[in-house]
């Protein structure tokens, strides 16, 4: 009966050991690529709801705006795909770029707070007005 008591729970710690390692690689996967991409879309400015809830009652919550490149085709990352990316441009102005077809280079990453709105972010490196 011992035996049969020690097995099982060295059956059982091993089974926590292996579930714990698992759920740690998995929550280091990357998150962000680190690689660039092109994609070329049009710039648009939306509005989305923010706090303090996110558009659960919008009488009440904040709007944020933000710039998003529209694209004809799904943009797949990891395991997401969108024809919408929110564009985070870290100081460089897209105002001039509204409603023009572009070809944007960046950093594509999913979304991780609730401050992105589209499931797949773009951090802007590059931008350029196509003819």
């Amino acid at each position: 009966m011992k035996k049969l008591k020690a097995r099982t729970i060295f059956l059982i710690l091993g089974l926590i050991i292996l579930m714990s390692i698992s759920l740690f690689i998995w929550k280091h996967q990357p998150n962000q690529s680190n690689q660039t991409t092109k994609l070329t879309g049009r710039i648009a400015l939306k509005s989305f709801y923010g706090p303090p809830n996110f558009g659960e009652n919008p009488k009440t919550d904040s709007i944020e705006t933000h710039y998003v490149l529209l694209t004809d085709q799904a943009f797949v990352f990891n395991t997401e795909a969108t024809k919408e990316l929110q564009i985070i441009s870290l100081g460089q102005s897209l105002k001039l770029f509204t409603g023009k077809l572009v070809r944007l280079t960046g950093t594509p990453f999913l979304a991780e707070t609730g401050h992105h709105f589209t499931p797949i972010v773009i951090e802007l490196i590059s931008i350029e007005a196509v003819r």
